[in-house]
């Protein structure tokens, strides 16, 4: 009955996915540890890393929290079984439908990665924070792997990873990619425009 729906538009991460710009967006808010949301959906072969677009409107760890889920039995059911896939943590994003994007780590901390092929039911085990959207992208395999991306006070982004590979970054999540070849882990980037992203390519 605490269940807030609203309908950012032109915040953060919100209509402008980076590859489209979605006509209409909503957000779900005043959640609590308990709230879940199913999403079935036919997905194709691959491995994949997750992100939850999220907001919370203070910058404390662990403002930004969540755990996704496989259900592994019938999902119009009640009391369904349920698959770990990995969780979400962050500081909060100073301000309410101003979005992160959080990444999905394993019990290691690392950048997890999970595999789908065909009609899979994922739940988004609710706790803190405003959740807007999930994206799933597909992952460049087992190494170079992503250990740790951190938001820096002035607004740049420090990301570490292990295995070599070249760092690359894009504005858009489909491209294109620029290489940095001489960059190192860990590496830091100064963020100049609205959407950035970055990659280790093997």
């Amino acid at each position: 009955t605490a269940v807030n729906i609203a309908s950012p538009t032109a915040n953060r991460y919100s209509n402008d996915r980076g590859g489209f710009v979605t006509t209409s967006n909503v957000r779900v808010g005043w959640v609590a540890s308990g709230d879940w949301q199913n999403y079935t959906r036919t997905f194709p072969q691959g491995g994949f890393n997750v992100w939850a677009a999220m907001s919370f409107d203070g910058r404390v760890a662990g403002q930004l929290n969540g755990a996704l889920v496989r259900v592994t039995s019938d999902p119009t059911k009640p009391d369904q079984t349920m698959e770990p896939l990995g969780t979400f943590n962050a500081p909060g994003s100073a301000g309410w439908g101003r979005n992160e994007l959080v990444p999905m780590k394993n019990a290691a901390g690392a950048i997890a990665s999970i595999a789908l092929n065909g009609v899979h039911t994922i739940r988004f085990n609710l706790a803190s924070g405003d959740l807007d959207y999930l994206v799933l992208v597909p992952a460049s395999g087992a190494a170079p792997e992503i250990t740790q991306i951190s938001r820096n006070t002035d607004g740049s982004v420090t990301i570490q990873w292990t295995g070599g590979g070249t760092l690359q970054s894009a504005t858009s999540p489909t491209g294109p990619w620029t290489d940095m070849p001489s960059a190192a882990s860990p590496h830091t980037f100064t963020v100049t425009g609205p959407l950035f992203f970055g990659r280790v390519r093997q």
